[in-house]
């Protein structure tokens, strides 16, 4: 994954500050992908994926937590883009 955007400065592969993470910015990779798996409205999909980069941005998740998430969400819009097309 290239990530020429990210800031050279800062080490993405571990959180910033895990002890201090309240309640809203806790990740539970398996409880996310759960959720991925189980929504069937881009819309939520996409809501979810702004959710998961806005914690990697803050450093809350590390970057395999963000490739584990791109890889469950990015095939589950595929597939609902496909069924949309074939629908109409």
């Amino acid at each position: 994954m290239d990530m020429a955007w990210e800031d050279p400065s800062r080490n993405y592969s571990v959180p910033q500050n895990p002890e201090k993470l309240d309640g809203a910015d806790r990740f539970d990779l398996i409880e996310y992908q759960d959720k991925a798996r189980d929504m069937y409205s881009p819309k939520r999909l996409f809501e979810l994926w702004e959710d998961v980069c806005k914690k990697y941005d803050r450093g809350v998740i590390r970057s395999y937590d963000l490739d584990e998430m791109k890889a469950v969400i990015l095939p589950k819009l595929h597939m609902l883009s496909q069924s949309r097309f074939f629908a109409a």
